[in-house]
């Protein structure tokens, strides 16, 4: 257990200093918090931004979102487990006449490893990887826009196996 804590630290900080050297700045952390029908999930995410606008006018970017999830089954089987994610996607910002608040979009489509093929009485997965879909709709606010808060969802999905969706989940996230 403990090599794969260590492997997800080493792989988070090579990409901490790769997106610190080709961007000028990391973007976020974010934590979140979500449902399932039979689970909490609980996520450590941090993302950073690619500075190259996707529109001409500045409101599409892209993002990189890389987090950690852990997975607490709240059936009789009380199963937990730890599984990581990646997935880039893009935020749709829609500027409003307000300097502090900016609400947003944020779409990103990526591939989830679970680590396991099944998880307590409710999912049968069939492999330890699926595709997963996020979407957040929320809102970046304070004097720089470094504080964000919003709802989201995701869906988890691949060839066979259970489907799984959370949602909504809470979503806070610091800019720095």
């Amino acid at each position: 257990m403990f090599k794969k804590y260590l492997l997800v630290l080493c792989f988070a900080l090579t990409n901490f200093a790769y997106a610190d050297f080709t961007t000028g700045r990391n973007d976020a952390f974010n934590i979140h918090h979500g449902k399932t029908s039979s689970s909490d999930v609980d996520v450590i995410g941090y993302d950073w931004n690619w500075d190259l606008p996707v529109s001409l006018n500045g409101n599409i970017t892209g993002f990189l979102l890389f987090g950690i999830n852990n997975w607490k089954d709240n059936s009789v089987a009380k199963d937990s487990f730890v599984g990581l994610h990646l997935a880039p996607g893009l935020r749709f910002s829609f500027p409003m006449d307000s300097e502090y608040l900016v609400p947003y979009l944020d779409v990103s489509v990526g591939v989830a490893y679970f680590g396991r093929k099944d998880f307590g009485n409710y999912y049968q997965l069939d492999n330890d990887f699926k595709m997963e879909l996020n979407l957040v709709l929320g809102a970046t606010f304070g004097q720089q826009d470094e504080y964000e808060i919003g709802l989201g969802y995701s869906h988890y999905f691949a060839d066979g196996g259970s489907d799984i969706e959370v949602g909504p989940s809470i979503y806070l996230g610091y800019h720095f």
